[in-house]
């Protein structure tokens, strides 16, 4: 488990002896996304216009896109994820997955 001192902003490894400077702020997110059946290809497109997606793919399983979503602060995210990638066209739902470490 990692221990955070927020006012130097590092996070300390124990196990490792590790101490790295990093941002606190959750900024990078996961989106996996659920579309209308045929339309990946158009929803992936889309999806990669957005600014701030870093990465996007069409998946099989339960979801059908995954992209990775960064942004400059939690409330530039969230705008994104609600604003933006929400509203594509032939997306029926999406599941957030929030990033803390890479």
């Amino acid at each position: 488990m990692s221990k955070v001192n927020k006012q130097n902003n590092v996070v300390i490894y124990p196990d490792s002896k590790r101490i790295v400077r990093r941002r606190l702020e959750i900024s990078r997110a996961i989106v996996l996304f659920t579309v209308e059946s045929g339309s990946e290809n158009y929803v992936l497109q889309d999806v990669k216009k957005v600014e701030g997606v870093e990465e996007a793919y069409i998946a099989f399983g339960v979801y059908d896109v995954a992209a990775k979503v960064y942004a400059g602060s939690l409330v530039a995210l969230k705008e994104i994820i609600t604003n933006k990638l929400r509203q594509i066209s032939r997306v029926r739902s999406t599941v957030t997955l929030m990033l803390i470490e890479e």
